[in-house]
C-alpha cells in the first residue's frame, strides 16, 4: 500500500514538473508522450491568444471541457497564452496544449472534421495511444 502510494505521489510529482517547465517544443512533447500520446514534433502550430474577460457559450462549455481534465481557463481570464498544436501519429487529430507562463492551463484532443470530436486533455483518457 505504502509503495503504491509512493509511485502514485512520484508520477504525480513528475507530471507536475513536466507542466512547470515547457518552455520549448521538446518539453511540450515530452509532456505530451507523458500522457500516453504520440505527435509528430516536427509539425506543430502556435499561435498567441487571449483567454477573455468573459466567457460566451461557446468559452463556457470549452471551460467544462477542461474542467473534467482539471483544468480551469476561469483563473486565467484577459490573460494571454499560447495555444500549440500538435498532429497525433496515426490519427486525424490534434492536441492542442494551452501555454501560460511555461505551464499548460489547458487543452483539448480534436478532430479537424465539421463536428468533430473533442476530448478533453486527460490521462486517463481511453484514446490515447502508447507505444
Amino acid at each position: 500500500m505504502i509503495i503504491v502510494l509512493f509511485v502514485l505521489w512520484e508520477i504525480n510529482d513528475a507530471l507536475a514538473s513536466y507542466k512547470s517547465r515547457l518552455f520549448t517544443n521538446e518539453d511540450r512533447v515530452l509532456f505530451i508522450n507523458s500522457l500516453g500520446y504520440k505527435v509528430d514534433s516536427d509539425f506543430t502550430e502556435s499561435e498567441e491568444i487571449i483567454i477573455p474577460d468573459n466567457f460566451d457559450n461557446v468559452y463556457e462549455n470549452y471551460n467544462a471541457l477542461q474542467k473534467e481534465a482539471g483544468y480551469n481557463l476561469e483563473n486565467y481570464k484577459g490573460c494571454p497564452a499560447v495555444l500549440h498544436k500538435y498532429k497525433l501519429i496515426g490519427s486525424d487529430k490534434y492536441i492542442n496544449l494551452i501555454i501560460y507562463n511555461g505551464n499548460v492551463i489547458g487543452g483539448d484532443i480534436s478532430s479537424p472534421q465539421l463536428n468533430g470530436e473533442m476530448l478533453p486533455l486527460d490521462v486517463n483518457n481511453e484514446n490515447s495511444q502508447t507505444g
